[in-house]
């Protein structure tokens, strides 16, 4: 047995400290940030998804885009199709195909040329329409674009809501809800697509 004596060399050594789980503890979150560090750099550029949803970067489409010129070209063939009774022309640009539009009135989804006979029937042709409201955005793949429309009909004036869906220079009609007071018969006519 060695017995130390003051002032001796053993004295001036601290004892050996055990390791605490607090050393662990920095180690283990000093990694996990160095492990994050690499992801976010490497993986950055990549698209990043949740399950097989792909979340993409929206940005706002402003009424000197040419993507709104083109909507507004759209809501212009629209209603010279819908004075001519050119209904099917209308349904082959809805999305999806073959979509069902809600008539409220009847509270039943309608097949497109039909619902659209009957607003014709209820307001009849356009014979002016005033854009009021635009809203658009785009992920740089597929723009968005709303739409609204103060529309004089020859029986009477209504609110007309048009949502289009621009892909690869393709326009699609994905919602159209027509809204009047005035028309010819009794009730609202509103509609959208059913997707």
């Amino acid at each position: 047995m060695v017995k130390a004596v003051r002032g001796s060399a053993l004295d001036e050594f601290p004892p050996p400290r055990e390791a605490s789980r607090f050393d662990w503890f920095t180690i283990v979150v000093s990694l996990l940030v160095v492990v994050a560090a690499f992801l976010y750099f490497v993986r950055r550029d990549r698209a990043f998804t949740i399950g097989s949803a792909e979340t993409r970067q929206w940005v706002l489409v402003f009424p000197a885009d040419p993507a709104h010129q083109t909507a507004q070209d759209a809501v212009s063939q629209f209603h010279d199709r819908f004075t001519q009774g050119r209904y099917a022309d209308i349904c082959s640009t809805v999305e999806p195909p073959g979509g069902l539009f809600l008539d409220l009135q009847l509270r039943q989804p309608l097949p497109c040329a039909e619902y659209l006979g009957r607003v014709r029937a209820g307001l009849g042709s356009p014979e002016y329409a005033k854009e009021t409201q635009f809203w658009g955005r785009s992920d740089g793949r597929d723009i968005e674009l709303d739409l609204d429309y103060l529309t004089r009909y020859q029986g009477g004036n209504a609110v007309e809501n048009f949502s289009w869906h621009i892909r690869e220079g393709r326009i699609r009609l994905t919602s159209y809800q027509v809204q009047s007071e005035d028309a010819l018969f009794p009730g609202d006519i509103s509609s959208h697509s059913h997707r």
